[in-house]
């Protein structure tokens, strides 16, 4: 199943292995900046502890590897 996942998004011409920083990279430069200030302060806001959980608690793992688990509980 991963694996056939992982061809489609290389078909698609997508990397196949993003981590989580990679990810929170790209919406900040891509995605808050089109804001109003007020909305782009609380998104970051709300970002914040996301990354301190998934890159520093979890070790920056790549977007295939978290589980419902992770989100839902808050732990792996």
């Amino acid at each position: 199943m991963e694996l056939e996942a992982q061809a489609k998004r290389k078909a698609q011409g997508l990397r196949s292995a993003v981590s989580f920083s990679e990810l929170l990279k790209r919406y900040r430069e891509e995605e808050l900046p089109v804001l109003a200030p007020g909305t782009r302060d609380a998104y970051e806001d709300t970002v914040k502890p996301a990354e301190a959980y998934f890159v520093t608690k979890l070790g920056d793992p790549t977007i295939e590897q978290i589980q419902v688990g992770h989100i839902a509980a808050g732990e792996p």
